[in-house]
């Protein structure tokens, strides 16, 4: 956990010199800093694109809001943006680990946050495999997080 957690407040501190890419966001007000804007009637297609692509998932959902940032708050202080989201994100972000790239998508609510990794290396010890058999079943599960 520890591991993610180090890897999570990386890529969400700012970009780095081992090459951060915002890939999409479902706010519709985005910076320029999000490659595209995504409707939420879409981003399980979207996801599932990086479920095709990759050979890991790893799975951080459940979290309330304060949870999530009381579990991943390790020295990264500007969580505030948070506090203000009234109805729910999703957003993407890529980065490369230095064995390889990998995806985060984070939905988040004014309650809820969860995160998803997809990546082709192990970055813990417990990957789940997307595999053809368990994509319907990941979909609906996924679908589940945006309600």
């Amino acid at each position: 956990m520890k591991k993610f957690v180090f890897l999570f407040v990386f890529l969400m501190a700012g970009n780095s010199a081992f090459g951060q890419q915002y890939l999409w966001s479902t706010k519709k007000d985005t910076t320029s800093r999000w490659e595209r804007y995504v409707p939420l009637s879409t981003v399980t297609k979207e996801v599932l694109n990086y479920f095709d692509l990759y050979k890991y998932y790893y799975d951080f959902s459940g979290y309330s809001s304060e949870r999530f940032i009381e579990e991943f708050d390790y020295g990264f202080d500007d969580w505030e943006w948070i506090k203000y989201i009234e109805e729910l994100q999703v957003f993407s972000v890529k980065s490369n680990t230095g064995h390889g790239s990998l995806v985060i998508v984070v939905c988040i609510s004014d309650k809820n946050a969860d995160a998803v990794i997809f990546s082709n290396s192990p970055i813990q010890s417990t990957p789940l495999f997307t595999s053809l058999t368990n994509r319907k079943k990941f979909a609906n599960w996924f679908e589940s997080l945006l309600k």
